[in-house]
């Protein structure tokens, strides 16, 4: 979900240079230089920029000119791919600190290497309780700063759902899910929200008189306060 294609930027390592792509020359002295070689490296937890630095010289006695570096931005947990960003203005801590990063960076400079950063805007992690920004879409809805960053239909046909998102989470009938108890009521930090499992959905301030005082107890449930 989101904005913008997939694009594909390369950086030559250890340069004052801007980013460029296509092979175009960005500012700074040296500019970008067109990949001559390629090798793609899948960074996750078990392969993250300590040990891609490691590689390094074995990819410049190839004859590599860049890596090609899946997204390095913070992903959900877990991930294995990280086009899953839940966080778009950090390193994914999964693949290492920023030390690590510019380790690798450093490396590839003294190789006379480059690296190519995938760079997927449009492929976000939404759910959980990780991407602040979805959550923040989920609480205030156009009213949010970042209404626009994801692609939702305001204004679908069902008048009902119109200012709304319609999100297909649940593992049963809703009615099943609340009697069963899988839906929890959770006031924290002086806001209410729902949890489903490893889910949370803030609710709407304007929502608020609606919900019971914390401590309360909704019929056949206890709200958590935490």
């Amino acid at each position: 979900m989101g904005a913008g294609p997939g694009q594909v930027v390369g950086l030559q390592c250890g340069e004052d240079t801007a980013p460029a792509r296509g092979g175009r020359t960005g500012g700074g002295t040296g500019g970008a230089r067109i990949p001559r070689a390629t090798y793609r490296l899948q960074l996750h937890a078990g392969l993250g920029f300590a040990a891609a630095a490691g590689l390094v010289p074995y990819l410049a006695a190839l004859g590599i000119s860049h890596c090609y570096l899946s997204p390095c931005l913070q992903a959900r947990s877990g991930s294995t791919h990280g086009y899953d960003v839940a966080a778009h203005d950090r390193l994914d801590p999964q693949l290492g600190r920023e030390a690590d990063y510019r380790h690798l960076c450093d490396v590839l400079a003294e190789h006379g290497m480059g690296q190519i950063m995938h760079m997927v805007p449009n492929h976000v992690g939404v759910m959980g309780a990780e991407n602040r920004w979805w959550l923040d879409v989920l609480e205030y809805g156009l009213a949010s700063a970042y209404a626009d960053f994801f692609d939702i239909d305001w204004e679908p046909l069902r008048e009902e759902l119109r200012g709304n998102v319609l999100i297909p989470v649940l593992g049963d009938p809703y009615g099943n899910v609340l009697d069963g108890g899988a839906l929890v009521l959770v006031f924290s930090a002086g806001a209410f929200r729902v949890d489903y499992y490893e889910h949370r959905f803030p609710i709407g301030p304007r929502e608020y008189p609606r919900n019971p005082r914390p401590g309360a107890r909704a019929p056949g449930r206890a709200i958590a306060s935490r």
